[in-house]
């Protein structure tokens, strides 16, 4: 599957929950999710611009390998994802072959709008952001429109990129002394 997304930061949830509400988009899931990146020691899989995750979100476990096809204005990546039985067996099987684990969580809410898929996130240490992610460029575009933004306001930053930005590494919402109650921010 073909991933085209950009990133919106330091967003304020309510305002864009309220925001979404107002344009009828539908409240998918909201919930801890923990995930695992892995790659060799020497960084082969990210320096490729490639990604390898297993990630929880509630009660479903998922692995995914993202591919970049391209990164300027948007994030471009192709995704091969399953669904896996158990989070802790599919980390001992990457660690077990050699792989490097890098372990974080974050509250996620996600919503849609027709096609277009909209991911609030808040990491520890790092302020809330906004995944828009769509089937193509146009419909990007359109969504940030819609949410009262400009394309010159969003970023196509990976992940990491955004951990760099704010001097963040990995870590939970205990160890950053943080006590995630984001739940009734999506009611």
């Amino acid at each position: 599957m073909k991933e085209i997304e950009v990133k919106i930061l330091d967003i304020d949830p309510e305002v864009i929950v309220a925001r979404l509400n107002e344009l009828g988009a539908e409240k998918v899931e909201q919930g801890m999710v923990l995930a695992s990146i892995f790659d060799f020691p020497d960084n082969r899989i990210g320096q490729a611009g490639s990604l390898l995750r297993v990630r929880k979100i509630g009660d479903r476990t998922e692995m995914v390998l993202k591919k970049r096809i391209a990164k300027g204005e948007y994030k471009m990546m192709e995704e091969i994802e399953t669904n896996v039985a158990d989070y802790g067996v599919a980390v001992r099987i990457f660690k077990g072959i050699g792989l490097d684990e890098t372990r974080y969580e974050k509250y996620r809410a996600t919503f849609r709008l027709g096609q277009v898929k909209f991911e609030l996130d808040k990491y520890p240490a790092i302020p809330w952001f906004m995944e828009v992610e769509a089937p193509d460029e146009d419909e990007v575009q359109a969504a940030v429109a819609k949410l009262g933004f400009s394309m010159s306001q969003t970023t196509s930053m990976d992940s990491f990129e955004v951990f760099r930005k704010y001097g963040v590494t990995s870590g939970s919402f205990k160890e950053k002394g943080e006590s995630p109650d984001y739940d009734s921010l999506f009611k």
